[in-house]
């Protein structure tokens, strides 16, 4: 009686082995996008187009998607319900995912990650399309991620009280 049940949940785990094995393959030269999470909103950089960046995540259909994934200040949680993969952005740390978006469609990404007040608006709109739409999209983004985005909060309060100084302070005043 113990041998059928043996058989079943060793059966299972060389399936799962096998399907987890496939969801960290992105292919042959995957697309690379840099994910930042700042609260309460998502940015994303395309190295690949000269670190054009927006706040619409798009993506070709078919093709290998490398996400390297940090946060500016606290943790977040980068979700695609339909795409079933759920990271961690942490802030000092990057972390990575996988996906090869098989389905032309708009999605959302969510944070699931208590983030502070604001944290029931972070989403941001996830759009999967033909090939020769998202290199025409791509062609017609800025070129690159603001510098104060890739701050950390700290990195960001110092650079704020160093522009307080050279202005004389808080409004003029002396008071840093």
């Amino acid at each position: 009686w113990t041998a059928i049940p043996a058989v079943l949940v060793v059966a299972i785990g060389i399936v799962s082995a096998v399907a987890l094995s496939r969801n960290a393959d992105a292919g042959e030269n995957p697309l690379t996008i840099k994910v930042y999470a700042a609260q309460f909103a998502w940015y994303f950089e395309y190295p690949d187009a000269g670190g054009a960046r927006s706040d619409v995540l798009v993506m070709p259909v078919g093709r290998g998607v490398e996400f390297e994934m940090t946060s500016r200040d606290v943790i977040h949680s980068f979700w695609v319900p339909e795409w079933r993969i759920k990271k961690d952005n942490v802030p000092g740390i990057t972390t990575d995912a996988l996906v090869t978006p098989d389905k032309i469609g708009t999605y959302q990404l969510i944070c699931t990650e208590l983030c502070g007040y604001g944290h029931t608006t972070q989403r941001a709109k996830v759009v999967v399309e033909p090939r020769a739409d998202y290199d025409k999209w791509v062609k017609a983004l800025p070129d690159k991620v603001p510098t104060d985005l890739l701050l950390t909060a700290d990195q960001a309060n110092a650079v704020q009280k160093q522009l307080q100084e050279q202005s004389g302070g808080i409004d003029g005043t002396g008071v840093i």
